[in-house]
C-alpha cells in the first residue's frame, strides 16, 4: 500500500479509459528523437570528456523558451547518465534502438536524403 491505488503508466492497459500508453511512449520517443537528431556528432572524442552543449545548441537552432528547456535538459543528470551509457556501451539496447530511431527519422526527411546523398541504411 502507501501510494492509495495509484496506477503508474507502465502499468495501464494499452487502451485503459480511452487512454493509450502506448501512444504517450511513442509520442514521448518522437519528441527526443527530433529534439536530439544530431546529438551524434557532439559527444565526447574521449571518455571523460563533455558533451559539446553549445555546439549542439547553435547547430539545432534552437533558441527562446527551446533553448532554455533544452539547456536544462541538457544539464540534468539523465542526459549525462545517458551521455556516459552511449560512451561506455553504445550497444545497449536502448541506446540502439534510440540510434536508429533517430536514423530512420533522418532517413524519412526527403530534403535530408536529397541534400547529404541518399539514405543511410539501418543495422
Amino acid at each position: 500500500g502507501g501510494d492509495g491505488g495509484a496506477v503508474h503508466l507502465l502499468d495501464l492497459d494499452d487502451e485503459s479509459d480511452g487512454f493509450s500508453a502506448a501512444e504517450v511512449r511513442n509520442a514521448c520517443l518522437r519528441f527526443f528523437v527530433a529534439m536530439f537528431r544530431s546529438y551524434e556528432k557532439f559527444l565526447p572524442e574521449v571518455p571523460g570528456d563533455e558533451f559539446r552543449r553549445d555546439e549542439f545548441l547553435k547547430d539545432m537552432h534552437f533558441d527562446g523558451n527551446c533553448r532554455a528547456f533544452m539547456e536544462k535538459v541538457l544539464s540534468s543528470q539523465m542526459f549525462e547518465r545517458f551521455v556516459e551509457e552511449r560512451m561506455s556501451d553504445p550497444d545497449q539496447p536502448e541506446v540502439r534502438f534510440f540510434d536508429e530511431s533517430i536514423l530512420a527519422k533522418n532517413n524519412r526527411s526527403k530534403i535530408k536524403a536529397l541534400t547529404k546523398g541518399g539514405r543511410k541504411e539501418t543495422p
